[in-house]
């Protein structure tokens, strides 16, 4: 179900969409990409994407990527091309969306870590990097993730927490927050006025 959110408010006229599976058991992170083509979820048995269209809200059951593994945290980079899921004891992987086709996706598959800890939450923050919580004292941090595979930069223990333990979740938000605007000019000759449009 999804509801549109206008400057106005919230239209109370409710989106339904049919995709997917029909989970008994839900425990996971829920994404959709900052260019809003793409919805994530996690789930104690498997990882579901699916094609999303942010201006209808509707999520389409074509083209669905089924991961056969869980995942409790998902997360999308920056750029929209890498999908990464982080889950159970003793995985983490990273998944490029760039064919756009269900099977070469899932072939994609990269691990990124295989050390055994409670796998937890991803969260993009502000500086174009994803947090990674695992159990103990420390975040993990993808450095840079638009990069394909190992290039992605995951540092397993990054940011330490002061003598705090990471529990399970980290604050969830809007990623299209995070986006950076794409400037278009028109008439850009020299001399003349320059007019900037932000999209």
């Amino acid at each position: 179900i999804a509801f549109k959110v206008t400057q106005d408010g919230i239209v109370m006229q409710p989106v339904i969409s049919y995709a997917g599976t029909l989970y008994v058991f839900v425990e996971g992170y829920m994404k959709i990409s900052s260019d809003g083509n793409w919805l994530g979820v996690g789930n104690t048995t498997f990882t579901e994407l699916f094609h999303f269209d942010n201006t209808s809200g509707m999520v389409s059951d074509q083209g669905i990527v089924s991961i056969p593994k869980a995942a409790n945290g998902v997360e999308f980079s920056p750029d929209n091309s890498k999908f990464y899921a982080n889950g159970g004891y003793q995985y983490f992987f990273q998944y490029d969306l760039s064919s756009n086709d269900p099977v070469e996706i899932q072939a994609s598959a990269v691990l990124l870590s295989n050390e055994v800890f409670v796998q937890g939450a991803l969260q993009l923050g502000p500086d174009g990097k994803i947090y990674v919580g695992h159990s103990g004292e420390y975040l993990g941090v993808i450095h840079d993730p638009d990069k394909k595979g190992l290039l992605c930069n995951y540092e397993f223990n990054s940011v330490y927490l002061e003598g705090r333990t990471y529990a399970f979740g980290l604050p969830v938000f809007m990623q299209s927050y995070l986006r950076n605007p794409e400037f278009h000019t028109t008439q850009y000759c020299m001399g003349m006025p320059t007019q900037f449009n932000i999209a």
